[in-house]
């Protein structure tokens, strides 16, 4: 057994091609030994596969921090897409890589166009590529014993511009719904009434509803890990209407039939799918054009499920809510608090009333005193 008890304490043993391991995990309890002995193995591991200063090319890192970390966390797809951007400084060996490398990288993703817009990348997009490849040079070095460059990483990040929010107001939220064809709206008015981001709300299925205890588990939430939040009344019934697939909660109807593409998927007319990661893109511009939203984000709907909780519950609520593990987080929605006591203070303002103390105008008569 790889571990073992010697009196009170458990013990480790192990081997990893030919070289020995074995020690004393230092503690009584087997499950806290279980998880020092794998810590243990893994770091044994990479000293025998990885051993301090060998060498490892941009692409095989990329691979291998993919392989072994990104795929497993929800954003595992948007990483995958950074990892292609960031390919492209070469088949270079990661220690070679320097600070003019990655300069060289960043001016020309600065001159590149952005995806689905007819904007440029913007510097936000740029610094989380950065610190992609900083992530990856960091793992190589502490887990895997891999030669890496001294970059100066501060340095190379770009200032980026403030980060724009949008609420809807009712009139907007009216006037979008109606814009929406039929098989959005749910979709959009759960994402108001929970905040759920959108890669939460799609991968939601039947399973993760639970009518019976009033609650919604997220599994594929911002961090990995689940998030729970209760089930309202109006969401049952919101709900309670979309049985149109057997597994996912939230799907779009097919508007034409589409023959079997390079994936090998065919698509009829008027049947429901669960929806994929771009497709629904189109359909929510075009509303969001026809009502003068353009620039409006999916995202902005969770921004007003926040500001709207906050308005009626405060800052707690609206973190409970939205999984935030920090309320520094939260606190981008005291604009909200602020609003209403500037309200407030406003009408304090304009309400005169007559403060003088009984008395004081007698006593100013009798002093000859206005």
């Amino acid at each position: 057994m790889p571990i073992f008890k010697r009196g009170d304490i458990w013990h480790y043993r192990f081997s990893i091609q030919g070289n020995r391991f074995r020690g004393s995990t230092l503690t009584p309890d087997k499950g806290a030994a279980q998880r020092i002995y794998a810590k243990l193995r893994l770091e044994a591991a990479n000293q025998v596969h990885f051993p301090k200063g060998r060498e490892m090319s941009l692409p095989e890192a990329l691979l291998k921090y993919y392989e072994e970390h990104a795929k497993h966390l929800p954003s595992g797809y948007t990483i995958d897409r950074q990892i292609e951007k960031v390919r492209t400084l070469g088949n270079k060996m990661l220690a070679n890589i320097s600070n003019a490398d990655i300069s060289d990288y960043v001016a020309r993703r600065r001159g590149e166009k952005a995806r689905n817009k007819e904007t440029l990348v913007s510097s936000g997009t740029i610094n989380r590529e950065i610190t992609l490849l900083r992530a990856v040079v960091r793992r190589a070095e502490d887990q895997w014993g891999v030669r890496v460059p001294k970059i100066n990483w501060k340095k190379l990040m770009l200032a980026e511009k403030p980060e724009r929010r949008s609420y809807l107001s009712a009139e907007q939220q009216a006037k979008l719904m109606k814009a929406l064809r039929a098989d959005f709206q749910p979709l959009v008015k759960f994402c108001l009434m929970t905040g759920a981001r959108f890669g939460s709300a799609v991968g939601l299925t039947w399973k993760d509803i639970d009518f019976i205890g009033g609650t919604i588990t997220f599994r594929r939430v911002k961090g990995g890990g689940t998030h729970i939040v209760p089930l309202t009344n109006a969401l049952k019934v919101l709900l309670a209407n979309e049985k149109h697939h057997p597994i996912y909660v939230f799907t779009y109807e097919c508007q034409e039939d589409r023959p079997s593409g390079t994936r090998g998927v065919k698509r009829v007319k008027g049947h429901r799918y669960p929806y994929s990661r771009d497709g629904w893109r189109r359909p929510w511009l075009r509303a969001l054009e026809a009502v003068g939203l353009q620039g409006f984000r999916f995202h902005d709907l969770r921004h007003t499920a926040g500001s709207r909780t906050t308005k009626v519950a405060g800052i707690a609520v609206t973190q409970e809510l939205l999984g935030h593990a920090d309320i520094t987080t939260t606190r981008r929605y005291s604009h909200v608090l602020m609003d209403d006591i500037k309200a407030a203070m406003e009408k304090a303002e304009g309400h005169t009333e007559d403060t003088t103390p009984r008395g004081t105008s007698k006593i100013a008569n009798k002093t000859g005193l206005k």
